[in-house]
């Protein structure tokens, strides 16, 4: 049986506490970074969310987020400097309210409540 990481608050907080340490390190690292995008953020990430935006957020999609990401956004931070957003992959993380910057066409709000095709 596969425990889902909402049931292990603990391990969650443990993990999210290295990963903001570790952004904390690259962010700090002189010099221009190396890896794709990140000469945008930098490393860098907006403050947290607080739990009424994430919940407002999730209500107005029709959506509820993953408890990795929810604790991501509301414990380490969101969104970003860069010009996608913070840090992350490629050019970083977009905050909740340029959930579409990427998408191509003309996304809705419910367009993250619709079932994904098989």
């Amino acid at each position: 049986m596969t425990v889902g990481l909402e049931d292990r608050p603990d391990d969650l907080s443990a993990r999210l506490t290295r990963v903001a340490a570790k952004l904390a390190t690259a962010a700090s690292m002189p010099g221009d970074p190396v890896m794709f995008g990140a000469t945008t953020h930098r490393f860098r990430i907006g403050p947290p969310l607080p739990q009424d935006a994430v919940v407002a957020f999730e209500e107005r999609h029709g959506v509820g987020l993953p408890a990795d990401y929810r604790g991501f956004i509301t414990t380490v931070g969101h969104g970003g400097p860069g010009r996608f957003g913070g840090a992350g992959p490629f050019y970083g993380l977009h905050s909740l309210k340029d959930w579409d910057v990427s998408l191509w066409g003309a996304p809705d709000t419910t367009m993250l409540s619709r079932p994904f095709p098989a």
